[in-house]
């Protein structure tokens, strides 16, 4: 079956998005899927070369093609600039919903109302959480994010000799700034001197976050990592014993849970969007900007050897749920269903 596969954004570009098209694309391949990418995201020097192809910022003839080739179009998010010649195809369509329909204050405008209309022409739609799903589109069906189970593991070699790791990218909306701040409250309320926070990514926010850690003096106990992919991420990942995901920001799911957990940390995330289901019961919630309950949970959870256990055990569970092979049956049963509608 020939598949073309719309995201707007896909590697090298770094996101929860990229993320996604990239394991779902690899695992269909595999599968014995002729897969062809389109994507607006452009290629740099590092940029790895893939079983597929990828066809970066196509021109309107290249991408009528494109669509007339496929037996099947699978559109990861709505990206009506890439997917308009379904109208003139006709092929089955798939959209899968990772972020919310709406702008950034939560109403919707005309691209997004044109979306939701989208929607209804796809023969199957499916929702990355419980929560994007009831926001966007009540019918679709949940299939929750699968992680690279290929690539995110635990390491028992690497000593986990770290306290506290943030991964994300230094914007406002993630809520760096309260991770600065709650590991500032605990270490004061703790008296543990040698907790450290890692801080992996890249954004606008870093200078402001740099200032705040040396206001708070712990700019020596707070490392700024730099992005970091691969092996080199995971490796760092294993150095930690939890994951702070304090996002401000409505997450629809919260992938670097998912990551975080398969190698090894607690996820202590905001109570908010779709984090609690990527979070599962293998990780601690708090409300959503609250430095002081964030603080609260972090020392009662370093407290409770028992809970830290039950959390971990949880995780391992949970993860199960999230294996590229599980979900990807998910998938592959909502493409067959849209073939024979």
């Amino acid at each position: 079956m020939k598949i073309l596969f719309l995201s707007y954004k896909f590697y090298p570009d770094v996101g929860g998005i990229e993320t996604m098209s990239d394991v779902v694309c690899n695992a269909l391949h595999a599968r014995g899927y002729e897969i062809k990418v389109v994507t607006t995201s452009a290629a740099n020097a590092a940029t790895q070369n893939r079983d597929y192809p990828v066809i970066r910022n196509p021109s309107k003839m290249q991408l009528l093609k494109l669509h007339f080739w496929a037996d099947l179009v699978f559109e990861n998010n709505p990206s009506l600039n890439l997917s308009w010649p379904n109208l003139l195809s006709g092929k089955p369509l798939v959209v899968a919903l990772h972020t919310w329909i709406a702008r950034v204050d939560g109403q919707k405008g005309i691209q997004d109302k044109l979306k939701q209309f989208w929607l209804k022409k796809a023969e199957s739609v499916i929702a990355c959480s419980k929560a994007i799903a009831l926001a966007c589109h009540p019918g679709a069906t949940v299939i929750p994010n699968p992680y690279n189970d290929d690539l995110f593991k635990v390491k028992p070699e690497i000593r986990r000799d770290k306290k506290f790791v943030f991964l994300g990218r230094l914007v406002s909306d993630k809520g760096a700034i309260i991770a600065l701040k709650a590991f500032h409250g605990f270490i004061t309320k703790s008296g543990d001197t040698n907790a450290t926070l890692t801080i992996i990514g890249q954004g606008p926010e870093l200078e402001s976050l740099q200032r705040e850690a040396q206001n708070l003096q712990i700019d020596g106990k707070v490392f700024f990592e730099g992005t970091k992919k691969g092996e080199a991420l995971v490796d760092t990942l294993n150095q930690h014993q939890y994951m702070l995901i304090p996002s401000v920001w409505e997450e629809p799911f919260g992938l670097v849970a998912l990551e975080g957990m398969a190698c090894g940390c607690i996820p202590v995330a905001s109570n908010s969007g779709g984090l609690s289901e990527a979070v599962g019961k293998g990780g601690i919630l708090f409300e959503k900007g609250n430095v002081d309950d964030l603080v609260a949970k972090l020392l009662n959870l370093e407290n409770d050897q028992q809970l830290k256990q039950t959390l971990l055990q949880n995780g391992v569970e949970h993860l199960n749920l999230h294996k590229q092979a599980y979900v990807m049956d998910k998938y592959v049963h909502a493409i067959n269903q849209a073939l024979n509608k």
